[in-house]
């Protein structure tokens, strides 16, 4: 127990500091001495935690975000293969950041942290429009659209987007999640999503409980 939890805070220090290569290497060795990938997977998330209560401080700036969100992508990296087994199983998700905007490295990190916690996510990217958010979740039969945003300029996006699901009769039936540093959930309320997501964390427990949702009303 001593050796795990030393490895453990390690590959935290590595986030923290955002070292890519020694989050890599930190994960290579908890694999190695046998941690299950899942601890694993939950040590990176308490890490990145802390890294965005650093950046909310102040004490962080969106540099060091990025590189603690660096070397969760690295750990991650060497943990999916251990992981496939249960990938996709806790459900389907459609990612991306909405139209009006490119910003991606929190959409990025709960893209990771989603995939190692079983989901099947299938990223579009930045700048994408309701439409194509719509058309890619019918096309793969998604529990979930998850749609981040960082400008509140683009805010409204999530909105249509919503609504576009109700156009085509696929409220209730494709659930949806929204997330970003300008939102809340008093916004996630408004527009009529089904979670809001304040971090990578939160993202998990949110989609967790949606797919209960939707599965369970057997749609």
């Amino acid at each position: 127990m001593g050796d795990e939890q030393g490895i453990l805070s390690e590959l935290s220090q590595a986030i923290i500091k955002g070292q890519p290569e020694v989050a890599r290497a930190k994960t290579q060795e908890s694999l190695a001495r046998g941690v299950d990938p899942f601890v694993t997977i939950q040590a990176m998330q308490k890490a990145m935690s802390i890294v965005g209560v650093y950046y909310e401080q102040k004490l962080y700036y969106l540099t060091e975000m990025y590189m603690g969100a660096q070397a969760v992508q690295a750990a991650g990296e060497v943990l999916r293969p251990y992981l496939k087994g249960r990938a996709g199983e806790a459900g389907r998700i459609i990612l991306g950041t909405v139209r009006n905007d490119i910003h991606d490295v929190g959409k990025n990190l709960v893209r990771i942290v989603l995939e190692a916690n079983g989901f099947e996510v299938h990223d579009l990217g930045v700048n994408v429009p309701s439409q194509t958010f719509l058309q890619k979740a019918r096309e793969l039969d998604a529990d979930i659209i998850g749609m981040s945003s960082l400008l509140t300029i683009s805010m409204s996006e999530m909105e249509k987007t919503i609504k576009a699901l109700a156009e085509a009769g696929l409220a209730g039936e494709i659930l949806t999640m929204v997330g970003g540093a300008p939102l809340s959930q008093a916004f996630a309320d408004k527009i009529g999503a089904d979670a809001y997501a304040r971090d990578a964390a939160e993202a998990v427990r949110a989609a967790q409980a949606l797919v209960q949702r939707r599965r369970g009303t057997g749609a």
